[in-house]
């Protein structure tokens, strides 16, 4: 996610700061919920994504591993 908003943002991922991603979203859970495996230890099968402000931009993590950042629409402000 740090790589996708730095490239959203224009800087290096070392420069994504503020405010810490950790404050914004728990990307150890997302992990676990989209990627890690299921209680039988079998890969999860779901589709579905999750969105998140972090400061100008709106993070979806989809379960397929995309990650898109962009600026929100009127509509995905409210």
């Amino acid at each position: 996610m740090v790589y996708a908003i730095a490239e959203a943002e224009g800087v290096s991922p070392s420069e994504v700061k503020s405010p810490p991603l950790y404050e914004c979203v728990d990307a150890a859970a997302l992990e676990d919920t989209f990627f890690g495996p299921d209680v039988t230890g079998r890969s999860r099968q779901g589709v579905g994504s999750v969105k998140f402000h972090y400061t100008d931009y709106l993070v979806k993590v989809r379960s397929d591993g995309w990650i898109q950042v962009y600026e929100p629409t009127e509509t995905e402000l409210s």
